[in-house]
């Protein structure tokens, strides 16, 4: 159990970062683009993308619950922004 939510949290870590560096690199400061539509496709891609990593490294994804999911995808936006606001510093 502590094996497996230590892979969530460095999978969610992972992804946020290079979230960051992607909407960073796309949009810049973002000063044209809604910033919480940003927060939004983040959000969505990288639900998928969990989806699809989790059961290749043995973690079972039919066992989540909503705390869990709510857990990793904040996570994932907690560190893409603190990623995309120190870039843009």
């Amino acid at each position: 159990a502590h094996r497996d939510g230590i892979i969530k949290t460095i999978v969610a870590a992972i992804l946020g970062i290079a979230a960051g560096f992607l909407v960073f690199n796309q949009y810049g400061v973002g000063e044209d683009r809604i910033w919480y539509a940003l927060l939004t496709i983040v959000f969505v891609l990288t639900y998928y993308v969990q989806k699809l990593i989790y059961p290749q490294l043995q973690i079972d994804t039919k066992e989540f619950k909503f705390k869990d999911w709510f857990y990793v995808e904040f996570i994932v936006l907690d560190f893409f922004l603190v990623t995309w606001t120190l870039l843009l510093n």
